[in-house]
């Protein structure tokens, strides 16, 4: 289960059962430390050569993911890159996306649609 995935049932988005008791809802403030751990854990992938080359991989798509205009952001999900970048870190995830990809896979930015 990814990472992903797994905030989604937390959250109550995968229509999980909870135990009696156990209030699923996460404050603002905890929203934005999942986002910002989250954000700085798929960067710190990009760079470890210990990681599997699939975990590499998945943290490079998810960089690349296509970004949506600003009206659409908040249909995006939780983790999302886009997401992550303006919650947790008010940063331009365009200029953030493109230094990534130019840094760490420069062959792959024309597979990605990248000039």
């Amino acid at each position: 289960m990814s990472a992903i995935q797994a905030l989604s049932g937390v959250t109550g988005d995968m229509g999980f059962t909870y135990p009696p008791g156990f209030d699923p809802a996460l404050s603002p403030r905890e929203v934005l430390h999942i986002q910002d751990r989250y954000l700085v854990e798929q960067l710190r992938l990009l760079n470890d050569k210990r990681a599997s080359s699939e975990s590499r991989k998945d943290a490079l798509e998810w960089v690349a993911e296509p970004l949506v205009t600003d009206d659409d952001v908040p249909g995006l999900g939780l983790l999302s890159f886009q997401r992550c970048c303006l919650e947790a870190h008010g940063v331009d995830p365009s200029i953030l996306q493109e230094r990534v990809l130019r840094l760490v896979a420069p062959n792959r930015l024309a597979m990605l649609g990248y000039e």
